[in-house]
């Protein structure tokens, strides 16, 4: 990528300020900030690529994925009321997001992963009855991650 282009691309995460390269993660109250001087590298084009690096390698260690330009949510935006199952009242286990619980005629018989592939939402269910409800969430889970790494 030649240097020149490097400053006039939209980089996520990336402002350029009057006197410094600001990146700034925000994900709900987790907040990542930091200011790379431009006077303290040789160009703009160098403090970007630090910017970068910084961005790239905080995001990985933090999130566990590098940098997308879609934005996957990876923890709840608010807090969801506790669910039960209607059947026998006991409470179920709280699902990580994309994920969510399939009724039918008020029975509860899915785990539900919701993910986008080829640019189409995509929803593949997993029974409760066969796999057990601790299986088919690891499995939804896993399918929904997988989905997610094929669209990159």
């Amino acid at each position: 990528m030649p240097t020149d282009n490097i400053t006039h691309q939209n980089h996520k995460y990336i402002t350029i300020c009057e006197r410094t390269v600001r990146v700034k993660i925000e994900r709900g109250d987790d907040v990542h900030l930091k200011h790379f001087q431009i006077r303290s590298y040789l160009t703009l084009a160098d403090a970007m690529k630090a910017a970068i690096k910084w961005r790239d390698e905080v995001h990985l260690r933090c999130y566990g994925i590098p940098v997308l330009e879609r934005v996957h949510q990876l923890t709840r935006r608010k807090s969801k009321k506790e669910h039960t199952d209607p059947k026998t009242g006991e409470s179920l286990p709280i699902l990580p997001p994309g994920l969510a619980y399939g009724y039918h005629r008020g029975q509860l018989l899915y785990v539900v992963a919701s993910f986008q592939q080829d640019n189409r939402p995509q929803r593949r269910r997993f029974s409760i009855k066969k796999l057990g409800i601790t299986q088919a969430i690891e499995t939804a889970q896993k399918s929904r991650l997988d989905g997610l790494e094929t669209d990159r």
